[in-house]
């Protein structure tokens, strides 16, 4: 697992602060849409909540 992902994993460093946009688990296809057109829509990192 790369360094990065172990640190979001552990809470020292929080996950949120690496994403772009921010969607609802129930909103995947909306967040599968942004990314698709990610130079269009500025989308670098994606957050999925539950």
């Amino acid at each position: 697992m790369p360094m990065l992902m172990r640190l979001v994993q552990s809470g020292r460093i929080a996950g949120e602060l690496f994403g772009t946009h921010e969607f609802a688990l129930n909103d995947i296809l909306s967040a599968n849409d942004t990314f698709a057109e990610a130079g269009k829509n500025n989308a670098l990192k994606a957050v999925i909540k539950r």
